[in-house]
């Protein structure tokens, strides 16, 4: 692989999805880019193929694939085998109900692990946060299908004001459908992205998120369950902290090994920024694309890249650089990648500039 050490591909097989979780940006994305969602835009069966094989030849060591809903696409099961044949380790996102005929399509052919959406044991709230009705009870048979027959399946449960309260009762649920691993996720992250960014429906967002002191009882509650998972991640590292106490920023993992592509064939910078593209698969080979100049500039920037701006001459350039800049935000303030992350350095100490020969 290239210096910019891409070893992941994260592929979004269509923005096509029978659900309207409140927390999920893929609707408002599907209005962003008016009609991408079709299916006529998507890549068709052997343009992924060729993509996945480029990607194992470059040196990719596995694949997650999401959506929208990937189950959506009928030649999903295609996908998977040639996954397999590939020997790359297949993630799969979904909330697709899963019948027995899933079962043996999936049992000769799937390489991998399943993440699926579980973000409350009550079918009322499970379905009021997913926005769809009459789904919950076939959803659970289906993801206890795939654990009696063996498929690794691990849980992603969005953490909010309708379930926070009955936290315990949700691990414990998940715990005796088997789970091998459980992620909680805060609806109140607050890493750059999510508080620049739109996702979904601002205001029904705004009434989950979690206050102060719900965060310091589902961290009690996730020490608490800690073992009785193989790995439970709590969402209170994955979100950084808001106190002096604890690390400055929360390191940003954009192209820290993994790259991002659209239905379309597009490749995005980071998982929340579709509309950022520094590539295209329809038009470009995989290899060709990570050896690209841009590539390795965004993903390993030098400080000649900044020539000009008071990142240059920055004592701290070495630690943002490991940190991570927002690009996204970056194009929004300035118009070009290269330029000072204002609201980035704020967070920094007022005296981090020195003088260079240009100054004197």
């Amino acid at each position: 692989m290239p210096s910019a050490g891409i070893k992941n591909l994260s592929l979004n097989l269509t923005y096509r999805c029978e659900y309207r979780c409140v927390f999920c940006e893929i609707p408002w994305i599907r209005r962003m880019f008016d009609g991408s969602a079709h299916r006529s835009k998507e890549l068709g069966l052997l343009q992924i193929k060729r993509l996945l094989k480029q990607a194992k030849e470059c040196g990719a060591v596995s694949l997650n694939f999401t959506g929208g809903e990937p189950f959506i696409r009928k030649d999903i099961y295609r996908i998977i085998a040639y996954c397999s044949d590939l020997g790359l380790p297949l993630g799969i996102n979904t909330r697709h109900t899963f019948a027995l005929n899933d079962i043996s399509q999936l049992e000769s052919s799937f390489f991998g692990r399943f993440f699926v959406s579980i973000d409350s044991h009550e079918t009322e709230t499970a379905e009021k946060l997913a926005g769809r009705t009459d789904f919950f009870a076939k959803y659970i048979s289906g993801i206890r299908l795939l654990i009696k027959n063996g498929i690794p399946t691990s849980s992603i449960s969005v953490i909010n004001k309708l379930n926070v309260s009955k936290i315990d009762n949700l691990l414990e649920f998940l715990c005796g459908l088997g789970m091998t691993s459980v992620y909680l996720r805060g609806m109140d992250l607050s890493s750059a992205c999510v508080g620049e960014y739109n996702r979904g429906d601002k205001k029904k967002r705004h009434e989950l998120l979690l206050s102060n002191s719900d965060e310091e009882f589902v961290k009690e509650k996730e020490l608490k369950w800690r073992n009785n998972f193989h790995r439970l991640e709590g969402f209170i590292e994955d979100r950084g902290a808001s106190t002096a106490s604890k690390m400055l920023h929360p390191r940003c993992d954009t192209l820290k090994g993994e790259i991002h592509a659209r239905p379309d064939g597009k490749v995005f910078y980071c998982a929340l920024a579709h509309d950022l593209v520094i590539g295209d698969l329809k038009k470009q080979s995989f290899k060709s694309f990570l050896d690209s100049p841009l590539l390795a500039k965004l993903a390993r920037p030098s400080r000649q890249d900044f020539k000009g701006t008071e990142c240059f001459r920055c004592t701290l350039f070495d630690r943002c650089t490991i940190l991570g800049r927002c690009y996204k935000r970056i194009l929004r303030m300035h118009g070009k990648f290269f330029m000072p992350d204002d609201k980035f350095c704020r967070r920094f100490s007022e005296e981090r500039l020195v003088p260079t020969d240009e100054d004197q």
